[in-house]
């Protein structure tokens, strides 16, 4: 019995020099390596699709361009000009042609409509997601927004947008089960999230808005620490749909 014992012991360790041997001619070795468990369930928890600090190359996988009808180019940058934590952040307009020009202080154009657009990604396993990032808004009321949201044909977009004076930097976290008009997207294999600054033909302020540390993850399983989404106080918050390519509805 002990020596029957130490053979398997020894299987589990996968010791090499440990082998059983048939009787009989002809004589047949078997050779047993370390026992693996197959088809071992994931232990789940989150898993970040994509995160953006804007510490280094920047737009790497995101797709920007400026849709306005301003007359110079204003894309998302990667700037020094204020961050919630490190060096960098993305500023609203200080990229592109025109854009990375401005300095740090500068007021927002008018008539911008600055995309940053990241997708397809899969929610297809996923039971839980979400969108988090800081924020720095300083725009004009009801018609300079910040606007992000999801969409599932990367051309029609529904979420938030936010207006007004943010008081600073705020979280937000943006609920992927629970989004405006298209509701939860687990299930859907894909699936695009984006930022959005839009300016209208007047009135403009400092700097406009300013994102970073953004975190896009989902979760299969085990699924305790979901974020919350607030309202911060001091914004005007509304639920639309902003069209790719199109005039907003």
């Amino acid at each position: 019995g002990a020596s029957y014992m130490n053979k398997y012991d020894f299987n589990l360790y996968g010791d090499p020099s440990i082998k059983i041997t048939a009787s009989g001619p002809p004589a047949t070795d078997f050779v047993y390596l370390p026992m693996i468990q197959t088809n071992t369930p994931s232990t789940g928890g989150w898993v970040n699709i994509k995160t953006e600090d804007f510490e280094g190359n920047f737009p790497n996988d995101w797709t920007i361009y400026d849709q306005g009808i301003n007359s110079g180019e204003f894309y998302w940058g990667s700037r020094s000009c204020q961050a919630y934590e490190g060096n960098y952040s993305g500023w609203g307009v200080g990229g592109g042609a025109n854009g990375s020009g401005l300095n740090c202080g500068s007021n927002y154009p008018n008539d911008v409509e600055s995309w940053m657009e990241f997708g397809p990604f899969s929610l297809e396993n996923a039971i839980d997601a979400e969108l988090n990032f800081e924020f720095w808004l300083y725009s004009e009321n009801d018609y300079d927004y910040l606007f992000f949201g999801a969409s599932i044909n990367g051309e029609n977009y529904f979420g938030n947008s936010y207006s007004g004076n943010s008081g600073g930097w705020q979280f937000y976290s943006f609920n992927l089960k629970d989004v405006y008009s298209l509701g939860d997207l687990m299930g859907h294999n894909q699936v695009w999230i984006s930022f959005v600054f839009v300016s209208d033909s007047s009135i403009t302020y400092q700097n406009g808005v300013f994102i970073d540390d953004i975190v896009l993850r989902k979760c299969d399983s085990n699924c305790s620490d979901t974020t919350v989404g607030t309202f911060p106080q001091g914004i005007n918050v509304e639920l639309i749909e902003l069209l790719k390519d199109k005039e907003k509805y």
